[in-house]
């Protein structure tokens, strides 16, 4: 069985960033209707971005600051 971890580690930010987005959409339709999905929103938001920054630094190679992809626009 042959692995390929970079491309986990991809799919893996793909998803992260699909998810970002969603949250973001979610935030969007309930802002300034429910406090408690507005905090939900929020808290998952940054979940999410912690996890994509975690796997793009994973992705990079030695010494490079520079981001791996750069983060969806909201």
């Amino acid at each position: 069985m042959d692995f390929d971890t970079a491309a986990m580690l991809r799919e893996s930010l793909e998803a992260e960033n699909a998810a970002l987005k969603l949250y973001r959409e979610l935030l969007a339709l309930v802002e300034d209707r429910s406090v408690a999905l507005e905090e939900f929103a929020r808290q998952m938001i940054q979940i999410e971005e912690l996890h994509a920054g975690e796997v793009d630094k994973m992705l990079r190679k030695p010494g490079q600051a520079a981001a791996f992809a750069p983060p969806p626009k909201a």
